[in-house]
């Protein structure tokens, strides 16, 4: 499987500050209804070498956001009331923290963009944006946890970059896509949702990788789409209820499955095509899909089963 199940990558956010705190952290508290700007806040803020810099929001901010400095949070839990950004942020340096807020506006929510650029988004929702909710690009890493992404045009875009989305996350009824990794991006979902979309819950393309644990894919157009991706599930997952295949597994993609199940798709459980494989291994649950469980398209398309394989399995090479 050509993946990168993200160590290396993924240790990056302790190299740039998501998890640790400086003891002498400075903060500025902002009150966007009293005219104040978190823009301005951020201009006119300490310098880099000062360390973790705060600006604590409340209010409903009429703005764009740009960080540039790192090691910035925004932090809205300060008010007797959520405090909201009408408008997009926009992350181009490491260590960034957005927490605590809602973001919604004409254009997408936050972007994080650059190799050195990271972010922690917790306890946001990113609701209505008339664009992507997150976008992840340039080689960025952004860690999403106990988030809402809905009612975007898409939910979330990965672009030769990485996510993790975790701690009861949920992504759905977005207007299209719930995910979308592109170019060798990795995306990670743990304890958490991707489900009601009019698209596909989670497109894996051009040479990315996903890895599914304790997640549920579930009412979507096809639960999972992939073209020349691999993917990896497990630790109690569910792919169920969706409205056609729940893996659509396209052009030399590979899937991994353990500890998983796959039902009551209107669909088949699994589609291979284009020489497209499945390893399956133990406690593995395909049943009860309108389609076959698993279904190979072609001759060059196979699956192996390492534990018990399921009924209705429609495929000349596999055993």
């Amino acid at each position: 499987m050509n993946s990168i199940y993200c160590p290396a990558i993924c240790a990056a956010a302790l190299v740039f500050g998501l998890l640790a705190s400086p003891a002498n952290a400075l903060e500025r508290t902002v009150n966007c209804d009293k005219g104040q700007s978190i823009q301005d806040a951020l201009d006119t803020g300490p310098a880099a070498s000062h360390g973790r810099y705060t600006v604590a929001i409340n209010g409903i901010c009429r703005e764009d956001v740009t960080i540039r400095r790192p090691m910035v949070t925004i932090d809205g839990n300060i008010g007797p009331t959520g405090p909201a950004i009408e408008g997009t942020i926009r992350v181009f340096a490491g260590g960034a923290r957005i927490q605590f807020l809602t973001v919604t506006g004409p254009a997408r929510g936050i972007l994080v963009s650059g190799g050195s650029s990271s972010a922690r988004v917790n306890h946001v929702n990113l609701i209505q944006n008339d664009g992507v909710g997150l976008e992840v690009v340039g080689g960025a890493f952004v860690f999403l946890t106990d988030s809402t992404v809905s009612g975007n045009d898409s939910g979330i875009v990965v672009s030769w970059s990485v996510l993790h989305v975790d701690n009861n996350s949920h992504i759905m009824n977005n207007l299209d896509t719930g995910i979308l990794a592109l170019d060798g991006s990795h995306v990670t979902i743990a304890n958490s949702e991707v489900s009601v979309h009019p698209g596909t819950g989670i497109s894996v393309w051009n040479g990315s990788s996903a890895l599914l644990n304790n997640a549920t894919v579930s009412a979507n157009a096809n639960g999972i789409e992939m073209r020349a991706g691999s993917i990896r599930i497990g630790e109690g997952t569910a792919i169920n209820g969706n409205l056609n295949h729940g893996i659509d597994a396209n052009l030399h993609s590979s899937v991994q499955i353990e500890n998983a199940s796959i039902y009551n798709n209107n669909g088949s459980g699994i589609r291979l095509e284009f020489d497209s494989g499945l390893l399956a291994f133990d406690n593995v649950d395909i049943h009860s899909n309108s389609g076959d469980n698993i279904v190979c398209g072609d001759l060059e398309s196979s699956a192996i089963f390492l534990g018990a394989a399921p009924s209705d399995v429609v495929c000349t090479d596999y055993n």
